[in-house]
């Protein structure tokens, strides 16, 4: 709407008048967690009530994300110099209570960054390790890529043996012969790098399409450009150097001989074992975290994950603890009664969805060791939670609804513990009536729960404290529903039951258990799927550069295959000897890929999970694989020996 301006948005409930418009590509200063909207900060206690109040001095959010721009004459530390000293003085004059040795302590130091890419988001955390994988692998099929050009030009020149011998005998220099199989080459070179371009012009409106912000530019096209052109040289000059030491007489002859001699073939030898085992090490990289993302999927959760959906319910922001626990009970009760409901609860943070509070746990009588990690988890929580999530106790009671409800809310808390809290505190011990405090809360134990997968999928035995949730420490609501029916058939009838109880609530479609694993292992499915994909690449490229020093091969032994075929020899033995020779590179190319696979492990071993080195199903797989792939590349060439004349190969001698 170009008339925009001047017109009014509600948000909360309040009116704001939209005065501007954002370009389209500016979604805000965190990479991955795009601002749709931009409000004066005073306007905080209305947009988010809950952390507007904390903008008074005293407050608990009192950080800010503060963005400057250095003059032209002032670098970043002496910037940073002089905030220190600032915020040292306004440090004086808002608590003078504290000593001037201590200020540094209390205060922090300001840390500037350069602001260029944005400020740190979780998003980008999670971003970085995946780009850096990709690339790793792109370096590597940019490996794959070269040595099997070279092999193919090689292959490709030994046919060209009387014509270069021929520009040879006519006064053609070594050096006139390398810049025109130099040039002929970079031809090559340009029509590759230009299709590459368009490939990924293509695949950057695909990313567009979904959602990305992404787009060609300068330096990705310069870039692309420089990577071709050095590629380009380097995969060029040895084949050309290696074509220029051609023996004339036998080549003017057309008699059997390499290019470079037995130099030449040692060197397309030793390319091809290099495609070889790069693919190995990256078929194999894939199996890894194939199986990976299968013992995620494949985990013990600690609860009973069939017949249950979790929907999240967000409300507005002018909800207080009172209205919000008095809305969560009727809520709750309102979802038992829905038809397909056998069991509903709450919970301030999904099953592996995050939203956990964490902070040191401290146990009278226990004594730390030091350095010893005391942070625990808390979930809050309502009545019924262990019976609809079905998570099993091992000692006492759970929270009810007197817990979770409790007015006023009692001096003492109730909880219940995992088995490693119950563990780690109080060992062999019965924890049930002992306590422990966090937050300057203290709770009593009435219950210990078995250890469950409840943050992520990979945590071993974190330290949980369920708490009883009033109302009082999130915005959101998780509710946890086991069903009789299809979540569809529940998502209308929830829909209509919240807007009843609260016009302005909103609801996220329901999720299954199988989603939120799904979703939980979404890092590790893109980086499968990414790796697989350039595999695949390496794969099919390696298969070329097999079938090139085949048929290369097949060219130079003519003559010898003539003879045998002359003497009788059948059409299988001539396959047989071929293939052969392809397979005993295969062979060595693997053992030297298992050996580069094991070692990558130990690189990409916090991305793999329940996954050895020596992981038999994936080393054997990787194996085989490369087997059937070399099989179909060695198999044309081999056919192809076997449709030598040889009364035209000994006649051609």
């Amino acid at each position: 709407d170009r008339a925009v301006l001047g017109k009014a948005v509600l948000i909360e409930n309040v009116s704001f008048e939209i005065v501007g418009v954002a370009p389209p590509r500016f979604s805000g200063v965190k990479i991955g967690e795009p601002d749709q909207m931009w409000t004066p900060l005073h306007m905080l206690p209305i947009v988010n009530p809950r952390i507007g109040g904390n903008l008074r001095p005293g407050g608990w959010g009192n950080g800010f994300l503060v963005i400057g721009r250095l003059r032209p004459e002032v670098s970043l530390r002496q910037a940073e110099a002089e905030l220190d000293v600032l915020s040292q003085q306004q440090m004086a004059t808002l608590r003078p209570e504290v000593a001037p040795a201590d200020r540094a302590r209390v205060l922090g130091r300001i840390g500037l960054v350069p602001g260029a890419r944005g400020f740190e988001s979780d998003a980008r955390r999670k971003a970085g390790p995946l780009l850096g994988t990709l690339l790793a692998v792109v370096v590597l099929v940019q490996i794959i890529a070269c040595a099997n050009v070279a092999s193919l030009s090689l292959a490709r020149l030994a046919g060209r043996r009387r014509e270069l011998a021929a520009r040879i005998a006519l006064g053609a220099g070594r050096g006139r012969l390398v810049r025109q199989l130099l040039t002929e080459s970079l031809l090559w070179v340009f029509g590759g790098g230009l299709a590459g371009l368009l490939l990924v012009c293509w695949g950057l409106v695909a990313a567009r399409a979904q959602g990305l912000d992404a787009g060609p530019d300068a330096m990705m096209l310069f870039f692309a450009t420089g990577i071709s052109v050095v590629t380009g040289v380097i995969v060029a000059v040895v084949p050309a150097w290696l074509s220029s030491r051609v023996d004339l007489i036998s080549a003017l002859k057309n008699q059997a001989g390499g290019l470079g001699g037995s130099s030449g073939q040692g060197l397309l030898k030793a390319m091809v074992i290099v495609q070889l085992a790069v693919s190995c090490c990256l078929v194999a990289g894939t199996g890894y975290l194939v199986r990976t993302v299968q013992n995620l999927h494949q985990v013990d959760l600690g609860f009973r994950a069939e017949s249950m959906v979790v929907v999240k319910v967000s409300l507005p922001g002018d909800y207080d603890a009172k209205r919000q626990g008095q809305l969560a009970r009727e809520l709750l009760r309102a979802t038992n009664e829905l038809p397909g409901v056998s069991r509903a609860t709450f919970s301030t943070a999904g099953l592996l969805g995050g939203g956990i509070s964490q902070g040191p746990m401290e146990v009278p009588g226990y004594v730390p060791q030091p350095g010893e990690d005391l942070t625990g988890h808390y979930v809050f929580i309502g009545p019924d939670f262990f019976e609809t999530v079905g998570l099993p106790l091992v000692r006492g009671r759970a929270l009810d609804w007197s817990d979770v409800f409790a007015e006023p809310r009692p001096a003492v808390e109730k909880a219940v513990i995992n088995e490693a809290v119950a563990r780690r505190f109080f060992g062999e011990a019965d924890p049930v009536g002992r306590r422990f405090s966090w937050g300057g809360t203290e709770h009593e134990i009435v219950g210990v729960a078995r250890n469950a997968k409840y943050r992520d999928l990979r945590e071993e035995s974190a330290l949980v404290c369920y708490l009883p949730d009033g109302g009082i420490y999130s915005p959101n609501i998780s509710l946890q529903i086991r069903m009789a029916g299809r979540p569809q058939v529940l998502m209308s009838s929830l829909a209509a039951l919240v807007k009843r109880l609260e016009p302005n609530a909103g609801v996220q479609p329901p999720q299954t258990i199988a989603d939120v694993v799904s979703q939980a292992t979404q890092e590790e499915r893109m980086v499968a799927t990414g790796v697989g994909a350039f595999s695949g690449l390496a794969l099919l490229l390696t298969a070329l550069g097999l079938y090139g020093l085949l048929a290369y091969n097949v060219a130079q032994r003519t003559k010898e295959i003539g003879v045998r075929m002359a003497l009788g020899g059948r059409a299988g033995n001539i396959v047989a000897l071929i293939v052969k020779q392809g397979l005993r590179l295969v062979f060595f190319g693997w053992l030297v890929g298992v050996v580069a696979a094991m070692a990558l492990v130990r690189v990409i071993a916090s991305r793999l999970y329940g996954v050895s080195a020596m992981d038999p199903v994936t080393l054997l797989g990787t194996g085989g694989l490369l087997g059937v792939v070399a099989l179909l590349a060695c198999w044309l060439p081999a056919w192809r020996a076997t449709k030598v004349d040889p009364v035209v190969a000994l006649r051609a001698e």
